[in-house]
């Protein structure tokens, strides 16, 4: 009869994710030495092994791994485990293991005490850091976390409230260069087309290419022109996750037509009669309300694409 069981090593997870993007893994290795009368174990085992809440008593957790007719040499015994990361929550866990051996012969004797599982797993479940089976990170759970950011004074600089969605810090630097604004559009559009409000009552909030000179309708451009992306986009709201972003300010890349007068830098830009492009402002009283922005860059002739300062006014 097998009477003692020493843990040689116990939790040497297997967390290596470097190639590509293959998950996490929440198995480990358990190696143990068997002795039966002092002497140890030669031969074959078969093994049970269950993960538990508690040294004692206690609720198990997850299902019993069956592992048979392991190689015992010299009493050592060396096997891989895995209860998932779910089984590992932040709290302590145990491990007990039921042993018969040679393998397939007798009863399993449960061995005593439990083994205390080391925090090692907890790479994948930190203090409320969890990793699921999928590679997916979430901090705390209910809803209730929040995550601080600190500087090197111990001051909270930046705060994620998971209950609010809410995001707070004293500067927010974006790499894009416009702010937009996802809005339906009444047909296809492509970066850099100035968009005006659609006035049909039944598309009420919605937007429809600019199509007339000098028109008071005029809301945005479509951003993503060129080389220039948006930095903040609002409006992700059910329904417009696909609505193309429509730059309200900043600077933005616009198709412009210079055939009737030559844009320079400075100059005030409105609707035109193409549609979708922006003109150069020659009739300062019809372009009152109707102004889209400011060029920054020239179009001496023809239609192309103007770097524009967005200032709908």
């Amino acid at each position: 009869m097998i009477v003692r069981l020493s843990v040689l090593m116990l939790v040497v997870p297997v967390l290596t994710a470097a190639a590509g993007n293959s998950p996490l893994s929440s198995s480990f290795t358990y190696q143990g030495q068997l002795t039966t009368a002092g002497k140890a174990v030669e031969g074959t085992a078969d093994l049970r092994l269950t993960l538990w809440d508690a040294a004692a008593g206690g609720t198990q957790v997850g299902s019993t791994l069956a592992r048979d007719a392991v190689v015992v040499t010299e009493g050592v015994f060396t096997v891989q485990l895995d209860f998932g990361t779910s089984a590992f929550d932040g709290n302590g866990r145990w491990l007990e293991v039921a042993v018969r051996s040679p393998a397939g012969a007798g009863n399993f004797q449960t061995l005593s005490p439990r083994q205390t599982v080391s925090v090692t797993p907890y790479a994948l479940q930190t203090r409320g850091i969890f990793v699921d089976d999928a590679s997916n990170v979430s901090i705390g759970g209910d809803g209730a976390a929040t995550l601080t950011l600190r500087d090197a004074n111990g001051t909270g600089t930046i705060r994620m409230d998971a209950a609010t969605g809410r995001t707070t810090t004293k500067v927010l630097e974006v790499t894009g260069a416009d702010l937009a604004e996802r809005f339906p559009v009444d047909q296809p559009v492509v970066a850099g087309m100035v968009v005006e409000i659609d006035p049909d009552p039944r598309r009420a909030g919605q937007l429809r290419i600019a199509r007339h000179a000098y028109s008071k309708l005029v809301a945005g451009i479509v951003s993503g022109a060129g080389n220039l992306r948006a930095g903040t986009i609002l409006g992700n709201l059910p329904g417009n996750e696909n609505a193309p972003p429509i730059a309200l300010s900043g600077r933005v890349w616009t198709l412009c037509d210079a055939t009737a007068d030559p844009i320079k830098p400075g100059d005030l830009l409105t609707t035109s009669n193409t549609p979708g492009h922006a003109m150069k402002v020659t009739d300062r009283e019809s372009g009152y309300g109707a102004i889209i922005g400011k060029a920054m860059t020239a179009l001496p002739t023809g239609k192309g694409l103007v770097l524009v300062l967005v200032r709908p006014q």
